[in-house]
């Protein structure tokens, strides 16, 4: 895997791609070692429109890999819009698994790509904010950047 360390409004981030596509966002400087392949690079321009509301990143190759039941998450995450959240239960009930709120919450958290899987858009019960890998000052960050509508 190639990596690439870009400057965001909410600090570092860590893009990781393989030869398939983007497989990894993670928060601050993860490896030291970068490379700007040709998929790094259509990222690091696909985030900053990302961060301008101007690209939903749906063009954007993607080397998502997971559980069966993570990928169902993660597919069913990367249709809510910008400014739009639902909570883990509503996820829960959507992929017709009833009660399984906390199922959706450890697919979340094994979320590989964030942002471009828009994780931080999903919310706890009664639209309340809740845990976020980047931590709750990055999810508040995001969540206010998309106008979208939540709870302490």
């Amino acid at each position: 895997m190639d990596y690439l360390v870009i400057d965001s409004p909410i600090g570092k981030l860590t893009l990781g791609a393989t030869e398939k596509g983007l497989a990894t966002i993670d928060f601050g400087i993860i490896h030291e070692t970068t490379a700007e392949t040709p998929i790094l690079k259509q990222a690091r321009e696909q985030l900053a429109l990302w961060f301008e509301g101007k690209s939903d990143c749906k063009d954007l190759p993607l080397d998502l890999r997971g559980t069966p039941f993570q990928l169902e998450v993660w597919h069913l995450m990367m249709s809510i819009g910008r400014g739009e959240t639902k909570t883990y239960g509503e996820i829960a009930g959507e992929l017709g698994r009833s009660g399984g709120a906390r199922a959706v919450g450890g697919a979340c958290g094994a979320n590989p790509l964030p942002l471009i899987v828009p994780c931080h858009r999903i919310l706890a019960e009664g639209h309340r904010l809740n845990g976020f890998a980047g931590g709750l000052e990055i999810k508040r960050m995001l969540l206010n950047l998309e106008g979208a509508q939540w709870r302490e």
